[in-house]
């Protein structure tokens, strides 16, 4: 009848009886319009089952349609193309630009990041790995270094060789460690032995902030295969401002993990790039006056602001059997090494 197959916007409704909810859904979709759709039932749950196999622009359950500027709004098939009103709806009066980067090594794609997904996932949901043995073990996969016990600064501080060391000494074989303190690394290679694949992770380079996230993804990861492997997150108090809200989601997750933020006041890393460029007196590279201790504390874990050693070792040591993130602030000598 014309009520059923014709896109009406009056006081009018047409009623049909079906065999099931199957049957409704199929007349439903047969129409040729199709801007909303309005379901009725004392059953949510099925209510929210049927929307999703409803192609339409909108699904009201036991409301009549209606827009809110928060909400796109919209129909499909006859019923119009395009969304108005949220995000989606601003879209449409803007000029986007498509800009990519050329790559290196490969090409450069532009594209929808799920859809990538998902049609990379399709591609590859036949390939298996090359390798087929175990991952031999390594005496040691960084590169060689002098060893031996660090030196004091002679200015009062620990340097970060010594903190590195002391970690060192107490933390499991096979604990992951997360770096991103990138003026401190060439010390970090000296102390720290990592005897076992998958227990180290650095970037490459250019991606600010990314080792507390890190951190907590792979400690989420530990837990629900059920390997457990303590994780360590060491990162520098410049690189820990960009991603510091990682924090509570460590918190909220109730993850183990012990991060520990050499400090040294300042963004030491592009000092070293500052010396290397000939361009001394860079603004913006101190940065005094965080209370990182506090800051932790707000988010949820458990801080401490150390200068000891042997305090370092003791809170490192209890850190892996709380039920929450540990933070330990160190202060350490401010030394700016060359870059190179």
């Amino acid at each position: 009848m014309p009520a059923f197959d014709d896109e009406t916007f009056g006081p009018v409704a047409a009623i049909t009886r079906v065999q099931d909810v199957d049957a409704a859904v199929a007349a439903a979709n047969a129409s040729q319009f199709g801007l909303s759709s309005n379901i009725w039932t004392r059953d949510v749950a099925l209510a929210r089952k049927i929307a999703r196999d409803l192609y339409t622009g909108g699904v009201f359950i036991n409301g009549v349609t209606a827009s809110d500027p928060r909400v796109p709004v919209g129909g499909v098939k006859n019923s119009g193309y395009g969304r108005e009103l949220s995000h989606f709806g601003a879209r449409t009066f803007v000029n986007a630009q498509a800009e990519t980067a050329p790559a290196p090594i490969g090409d450069s794609l532009l594209a929808d990041p799920v859809l990538s997904l998902e049609g990379f996932r399709a591609l590859l949901s036949d390939h298996r790995p090359k390798i087929t043995i175990a991952y031999e073990t390594v005496a040691r996969r960084m590169a060689p270094h002098a060893s031996g016990v660090p030196k004091p600064s002679g200015d009062g501080f620990l340097t970060a060789a010594q903190l590195f060391h002391a970690l060192n000494e107490v933390r499991p074989p096979n604990a992951i460690l997360t770096e991103e303190s990138s003026s401190n690394r060439r010390d970090l290679h000296k102390e720290w032995k990592v005897t076992e694949p998958e227990t180290f992770y650095s970037a490459a380079s250019g991606i600010l902030g990314w080792s507390l996230p890190a951190a907590v993804g792979i400690a989420l990861a530990e837990r629900d295969s059920g390997r457990n492997r303590p994780v360590i997150a060491v990162i520098g108090d410049g690189s820990f401002q960009y991603s510091v809200q990682s924090l509570w989601t460590a918190a909220q997750l109730r993850l183990p993990i012990l991060i520990v933020v050499p400090r040294n006041d300042e963004y030491c890393i592009l000092k070293s790039f500052a010396i290397f460029e000939e361009t001394p007196g860079v603004p913006g590279l101190d940065i005094p006056g965080f209370d990182i201790v506090s800051i932790a504390k707000g988010y949820g874990c458990d801080a401490a602001h150390l200068d000891d050693l042997a305090a370092i070792k003791k809170a490192a040591i209890e850190a892996w059997s709380k039920s929450k993130p540990t933070v330990l602030e160190v202060p350490i000598s401010p030394q700016v090494p060359p870059l190179l």
